[in-house]
């Protein structure tokens, strides 16, 4: 069995409160992480940082972590699907869906990070996976349900969030 790691942060200046409050979520971005490389749906991007290196790309922010055990076949499946979408376009026309309430308004090819995470990890099985708007709080109703457990935030935390220079 491997683990995956799914990155949940919160919010630390007005414009990721803002996404947090209108996604009705604690949560204003997420990451994946597998095999010490972190893929984020980032504006303007998708990209794959080495772990512990995404501040480099992301101020740091605080948050929660969820592992999620995975068979081999599942998560390299999983890691396949994310390494052949790094530089894809950000989902930005999903930030009006968000705001407007309406699910119409989305990239056909683009994701923004919550369903990026969601799609990653459907790509193997492991969660259903349609494109649709999913908030942090949905997606960690989902890990839990499927057998992901919390760990300790602070012994994983030491990236970051794009919360605070693009939406998330």
């Amino acid at each position: 069995m491997k683990t995956a790691r799914i990155r949940l942060y919160t919010p630390a200046d007005w414009f990721g409160r803002a996404i947090s409050w209108r996604l009705e979520s604690r949560y204003c971005h997420a990451a994946i992480e597998m095999d010490d490389v972190v893929f984020s749906a980032t504006y303007p991007h998708i990209l794959m940082l080495p772990a512990g290196q995404e501040d480099v790309a992301q101020p740091p922010r605080g948050g929660a972590v969820f592992e999620l055990q995975m068979t081999e076949a599942q998560f390299e499946a999983t890691k396949h699907w994310c390494r052949a979408r790094v530089g894809r376009d950000y989902d930005w026309l999903s930030i009006i869906g968000w705001l407007f309430r309406i699910e119409s308004f989305q990239l056909r090819y683009g994701m923004y990070c919550f369903e990026f995470v969601l799609a990653a990890l459907g790509a193997a099985g492991l969660l259903p996976v349609t494109k649709q708007f999913v908030s942090g709080d949905e997606l960690v109703a989902m890990l839990l349900e499927h057998g992901a457990t919390q760990v300790r935030p602070a012994a994983i935390m030491a990236g970051g969030s794009a919360c605070d220079r693009s939406a998330a």
